[in-house]
């Protein structure tokens, strides 16, 4: 057989479908490319490095300044009947109602979810409804603080890269 190349009429070389001389510059055009393709995922890499920290600046910011609702624990004198008598007021919490938030990306085998798998200091898991969830651990208890962390993570992220994120929560 003759080598894949126009105007070339040199024997293969071995199971090749180019001479010896067109086999490695094939090879050298191969790994060129191969490198290339690591330096874009480098690229890649750090720019989700960097919107990630930015959307965890703007969470841990909204969630500073969000103000929960303070909530209120009374004891009821029948504890099924929430129109019987008041027996004890208890200190107002002032951080709210107790929750939780995380932040799901979908979908989950996106580049960006991949680089968040592979990095170990965040906490993520696969999404009971799909995708990838990022659990918001600030904030303590309180569902409003780590609501708004949330909000404003998921929209920095959108904003940042286009990837689709969505904040979601539930109280506890």
């Amino acid at each position: 057989m003759t080598c894949a190349i126009d105007n070339c009429d040199k024997p293969t070389a071995g199971k090749s479908k180019y001479c010896v001389t067109h086999k490695a510059e094939a090879r050298e055009r191969f790994l060129a490319m191969v490198d290339e393709q690591k330096a874009m995922k480098a690229d890649r890499d750090a720019s989700f490095e960097i919107a990630f920290r930015n959307a965890h600046a703007a969470g841990m910011a909204a969630g500073k300044n969000a103000v929960p609702t303070p909530m209120t624990v009374v004891q009821h004198e029948n504890p099924f009947d929430n129109t019987s008598a008041i027996t004890k007021v208890f200190e107002p919490i002032l951080e709210g109602v107790c929750g939780f938030a995380w932040i799901n990306v979908k979908p989950g085998n996106s580049a960006f979810a991949n680089w968040i798998k592979k990095n170990n200091s965040i906490q993520s898991h696969k999404s009971y409804y799909g995708g990838l969830d990022i659990w918001v651990g600030e904030f303590g208890q309180s569902y409003e603080r780590k609501l708004a962390y949330a909000q404003a993570f998921a929209k920095s992220i959108h904003d940042e890269l286009g990837v689709k994120v969505r904040a979601m929560g539930r109280l506890d």
